[in-house]
Protein backbone atom coordinates (compact mmCIF):
# COMPACT_ATOMS: atom_id res chain seq x y z
CA UNK A 1 0.00 0.00 0.00
CA UNK A 2 1.88 2.98 -1.37
CA UNK A 3 3.54 3.46 2.29
CA UNK A 4 0.23 4.97 4.28
CA UNK A 5 -0.27 3.61 7.70
CA UNK A 6 -3.57 1.25 7.56
CA UNK A 7 -5.46 1.36 10.88
CA UNK A 8 -6.61 -2.08 12.03
CA UNK A 9 -9.03 -2.54 14.50
CA UNK A 10 -9.56 -5.38 16.32
CA UNK A 11 -12.64 -7.73 15.71
CA UNK A 12 -15.58 -6.84 18.37
CA UNK A 13 -15.65 -9.34 20.65
CA UNK A 14 -19.11 -11.20 20.84
CA UNK A 15 -21.85 -10.64 23.23
CA UNK A 16 -21.82 -13.10 26.12
CA UNK A 17 -24.25 -15.83 25.74
CA UNK A 18 -27.61 -15.46 27.39
CA UNK A 19 -27.79 -18.10 30.30
CA UNK A 20 -30.84 -20.76 29.46
CA UNK A 21 -32.01 -21.29 32.80
CA UNK A 22 -33.13 -17.18 32.85
CA UNK A 23 -35.14 -17.58 29.77
CA UNK A 24 -36.99 -20.16 31.06
CA UNK A 25 -37.34 -18.94 34.27
CA UNK A 26 -38.59 -15.59 32.83
CA UNK A 27 -41.46 -17.48 30.78
CA UNK A 28 -42.15 -20.17 33.61
CA UNK A 29 -42.81 -16.69 35.81
CA UNK A 30 -45.39 -15.79 33.68
CA UNK A 31 -47.22 -19.25 33.82
CA UNK A 32 -45.65 -20.94 36.99
CA UNK A 33 -45.24 -18.15 39.30
CA UNK A 34 -43.18 -19.15 42.08
CA UNK A 35 -41.54 -21.84 40.05
CA UNK A 36 -40.38 -18.84 37.55
CA UNK A 37 -38.63 -17.17 40.55
CA UNK A 38 -37.22 -19.96 41.86
CA UNK A 39 -35.62 -20.52 38.34
CA UNK A 40 -34.75 -17.38 38.33
CA UNK A 41 -32.70 -17.49 41.23
CA UNK A 42 -30.88 -20.36 39.87
CA UNK A 43 -29.63 -18.53 36.94
CA UNK A 44 -28.63 -15.52 38.91
CA UNK A 45 -26.01 -17.80 40.88
CA UNK A 46 -25.19 -19.32 37.47
CA UNK A 47 -24.63 -16.12 35.74
CA UNK A 48 -22.15 -15.14 38.21
CA UNK A 49 -20.42 -18.44 38.23
CA UNK A 50 -19.88 -18.30 34.49
CA UNK A 51 -20.84 -14.87 33.34
CA UNK A 52 -22.85 -15.48 31.11
CA UNK A 53 -25.99 -12.71 30.10
CA UNK A 54 -29.40 -12.73 30.94
CA UNK A 55 -29.16 -11.28 34.23
CA UNK A 56 -32.08 -8.89 33.67
CA UNK A 57 -34.10 -11.78 32.51
CA UNK A 58 -33.59 -13.92 35.86
CA UNK A 59 -34.40 -10.82 38.08
CA UNK A 60 -37.62 -9.79 35.81
CA UNK A 61 -38.57 -13.87 36.68
CA UNK A 62 -38.06 -13.43 40.49
CA UNK A 63 -40.48 -10.37 40.51
CA UNK A 64 -42.84 -11.04 37.55
CA UNK A 65 -43.05 -14.91 39.83
CA UNK A 66 -43.05 -13.40 42.79
CA UNK A 67 -46.30 -10.51 41.89
CA UNK A 68 -48.00 -13.35 40.09
CA UNK A 69 -48.04 -15.45 42.81
CA UNK A 70 -48.84 -12.55 45.66
CA UNK A 71 -52.19 -11.90 42.78
CA UNK A 72 -53.11 -15.42 42.92
CA UNK A 73 -52.74 -15.81 47.03
CA UNK A 74 -54.86 -12.70 46.63
CA UNK A 75 -57.51 -13.45 44.64
CA UNK A 76 -57.58 -16.96 46.52
CA UNK A 77 -58.22 -15.28 49.54
CA UNK A 78 -61.05 -12.81 48.41
CA UNK A 79 -62.65 -15.60 46.46
CA UNK A 80 -62.90 -17.86 49.94
CA UNK A 81 -63.94 -14.66 51.99
CA UNK A 82 -66.47 -13.88 49.18
CA UNK A 83 -67.66 -17.76 49.41
CA UNK A 84 -68.24 -17.47 53.36
CA UNK A 85 -69.71 -14.23 53.71
CA UNK A 86 -72.35 -15.80 50.80
CA UNK A 87 -73.13 -18.49 53.34
CA UNK A 88 -73.48 -16.36 56.45
CA UNK A 89 -71.35 -18.65 58.84
CA UNK A 90 -67.62 -18.88 59.10
CA UNK A 91 -66.08 -22.99 58.84
CA UNK A 92 -66.01 -24.77 61.82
Amino acid sequence: MDGQDVEVTPPRSAAPRTNGIAVAAFVVAFVGGFVGSVLGFVALREIRRTGEGGRGLATAAIIVGFALTAVVWAAGIAIAVSIVHQSGTAPA
